[in-house]
């Protein structure tokens, strides 16, 4: 997997790696990149290019950019309509099935009985969708009990599994991770079959080996 720009000369190139770091150490060349990054991402036009194996990937469809690493969020709308999905698929082909269809009779029959003990006509649909149902028991994503780190490593996994992304960027999520979790991120993006790109604003120095590539302050390309 490769990014690349056409006013950057070095290519951020994955190769056989899954997580690389990205220091631009420069503050007008880390907002002019990240928020041409987030531009692309939302459909608008921009210079940077996604590839993996000469093929052009979206930026909307198969990336995501988090700026605020502590602010993941997994019971965002696009996590949950495909929880949804996925719940759906188990209880129309499972043996769920009969007893999801007790509910919604049972259901019905509840509003019939509401509608006869009041004054006024009531019009209600009958054809309960399971995602109906959900929504009405406000389903979700439950990690409160997880540490942050625990739930990094979720929102890397349902990123992946659920989204289908192929590649996570972080801005600064190296400032709150030690050399061990960055290690195990990796771990963990490798088996998942995602890539990583850390973005930081400062160089780190770590003991482990890693791809990286910097643009100082100056604006020199070091890789």
């Amino acid at each position: 997997m490769k990014i690349v720009h056409p006013d950057i000369n070095m290519q951020i190139d994955f190769e056989d790696k899954t997580c690389c770091i990205w220091t631009i150490e420069s503050p007008e060349l880390l907002l002019n990149y990240i928020t041409e990054l987030q531009e692309q991402i939302i459909g608008n036009e921009g210079k940077f290019v996604l590839s993996d194996e000469n093929e052009i990937l979206s930026f909307k469809k198969d990336m995501s950019l988090i700026l605020s690493p502590l602010e993941i969020d997994y019971n965002d709308k696009k996590f949950i309509n495909e929880l949804f999905k996925e719940i759906k698929d188990i209880v129309q082909s499972g043996e769920l099935y009969e007893e999801y269809v007790f509910v919604k009779s049972e259901l019905v029959k509840l509003m019939e009985r509401i509608s006869e003990s009041i004054d006024y006509p009531l019009q209600y649909s009958e054809d309960l969708e399971v995602s109906s149902l959900l929504k009405m028991m406000q389903v979700k994503f439950d990690f409160q009990d997880t540490n942050y780190f625990e739930r990094l490593i979720t929102f890397v996994q349902l990123s992946q599994r659920l989204l289908r992304k192929k590649l996570l960027i972080f801005v600064n999520l190296s400032s709150f991770l030690s050399e061990n979790q960055l290690v195990e991120l990796e771990k963990i993006a490798k088996y998942e079959q995602i890539k990583i790109l850390l973005i930081n604003s400062y160089q780190l120095n770590y003991s482990f080996s890693y791809k990286w590539y910097i643009i100082d302050v100056d604006g020199s390309e070091i890789y």
